[in-house]
């Protein structure tokens, strides 16, 4: 598959109000993401992940690095050139609620998303709005409804019809299914599986549910602290993970049978602040496997196998301990 997005040395400040400081949200992050593929980010509340996803939709604006869609560099792209963009790329936000204005309808919302192409006739408008509201299980007699008269489930429901209103070639989402019931959120992603699947697109699915990315999404990429520390294939990343903050990340599941045995992996002391973090491995603080080289020395990536890598100075590939998985397509 070739690829759609290309993300190279992204970095995120944001200035502390009253001061010269900076939080560092994203810190020099570079991956790929291939059409038609479900990519996920996972990490903690505060490692950077939404911010990720917004500085791609250019929602905010990189402080440094390139961003290429299609092999265009287009963070830098002025009005015009960067509407045609932005019709390709969407976004399902977390909060299904609060991203829906109140005082519009269901048609109002969807159909909004579409105005902003000056050159779509109203009634291909009209058409592309119903198609999008039917693919989400929206009929007329639900057109003219408000977000408070819908469920949280139906609320998402109607994000994604205008996500996907504009037919984009690549969506955002941030947390699409944390703020709903565990049925619900089933329903949510046989959906968005289903859309995938029909239309092709790509996805980039941000999430702290570790069962939800490691059945929706090909490759992931865990982060910690405003970097990616490991990334490839989901079931590689899962199966064979190599960066010990990834190895506590994934203790933390829960097993379904008690007979499973749980890793024990832990970390221990406090989180550094993103606005004075230390040289060398943000995570030699709390790392069972520090040395003196990883509080002093950025660790490299290091190629483990299988297009899994890895950002730790102990992440030597070990093929007696892989566990054999099947990648996903």
């Amino acid at each position: 598959m070739k690829n759609l997005l290309d993300i190279k040395g992204i970095k995120k400040h944001f200035p502390v109000r009253g001061t010269k400081d900076v939080v560092t949200a994203v810190n020099d992050i570079s991956f790929n993401i291939r059409e038609g593929e479900t990519f996920g980010l996972i990490g903690e509340s505060g490692s950077g992940k939404s911010s990720v996803g917004r500085c791609i939709l250019n929602l905010i604006s990189p402080t440094s690095g390139e961003m290429r869609y299609k092999g265009m560099e287009y963070s830098k792209f002025g009005k015009k050139e960067a509407a045609v963009i932005r019709t390709e790329m969407q976004m399902v936000f977390q909060d299904p609620y609060y991203s829906l204005n109140p005082r519009k309808t269901v048609w109002e919302t969807v159909e909004d998303t579409l105005r902003v192409n000056k050159n779509l006739a109203a009634t291909d408008r009209k058409k592309m709005t119903v198609d999008a509201l039917a693919k989400v299980q929206f009929f007329e007699n639900d057109y003219e409804k408000y977000p408070h008269q819908l469920s949280a489930g139906q609320q998402q429901r109607v994000g994604i019809a205008r996500a996907i209103a504009p037919k984009p070639k690549f969506i955002v989402l941030d947390e699409p299914t944390s703020s709903l019931d565990l049925s619900v959120r089933a329903e949510i992603i046989d959906l968005l599986v289903k859309l995938q699947k029909d239309s092709g697109i790509t996805y980039l699915f941000i999430s702290h549910d570790l069962s939800t990315i490691q059945f929706l999404c090909h490759r992931v990429a865990v982060m910690y602290l405003g970097r990616i520390v490991e990334y490839g294939d989901v079931n590689e990343v899962f199966h064979n993970h190599r960066h010990p903050y990834s190895k506590a990340l994934l203790a933390s599941v829960m097993k379904p049978d008690p007979k499973i045995p749980r890793s024990d992996y832990r970390l221990s002391g406090e989180i550094p602040s993103p606005i004075n973090l230390p040289k060398g491995c943000h995570l030699a603080s709390r790392c069972p496997e520090v040395e003196a080289k990883c509080r002093e020395i950025d660790p490299p990536f290091i190629d483990v196998g299988n297009g899994h890598f890895v950002n730790c100075h102990h992440a030597a590939p070990l093929e007696k301990e892989r566990i054999p998985v099947t990648q996903k397509n």
